[in-house]
């Protein structure tokens, strides 16, 4: 695995992953191949609840099999979005990354993430 060298760039090709009714479990927004060549940059997070009750929202970055929390149980208030990631604080996904998303109620969230794909 190795991760391309950003100052050389040749490529980047920005994609816009949706996952509607998020469930409890994990459901995948981006993954990053092992041997993709690239690195996946997000600049945006958005979750909406589209219920009239509060959901908490998970976004993790899983690495070599563990979870790491960009949001953990974050409450979208009813009929309201959420920002979870913006340009300011984007993320990188290195080869071999994957970021997944799941509510604390089923069915009950909608998310948006707009990324690049750079080599």
């Amino acid at each position: 695995m190795a991760n391309p060298n950003i100052v050389n760039v040749t490529t980047i090709t920005g994609h816009l992953s949706v996952v509607n009714n998020v469930g409890t479990s994990n459901s995948t927004l981006i993954t990053n191949a092992s041997s993709s060549g690239k690195l996946a940059k997000i600049y945006s997070i958005n979750v909406s609840n589209t219920t009239t009750s509060n959901v908490g929202v998970y976004v993790v970055v899983t690495r070599g099999g563990t979870e790491y929390s960009i949001a953990h149980n974050v409450t979208v208030p009813a009929n309201s979005t959420v920002v979870v990631v913006t340009k300011d604080n984007g993320v990188y996904l290195n080869e071999g990354d994957t970021c997944n998303v799941r509510a604390s109620t089923g069915s009950s969230l909608d998310v948006t993430c707009s990324y690049e794909l750079i080599s």
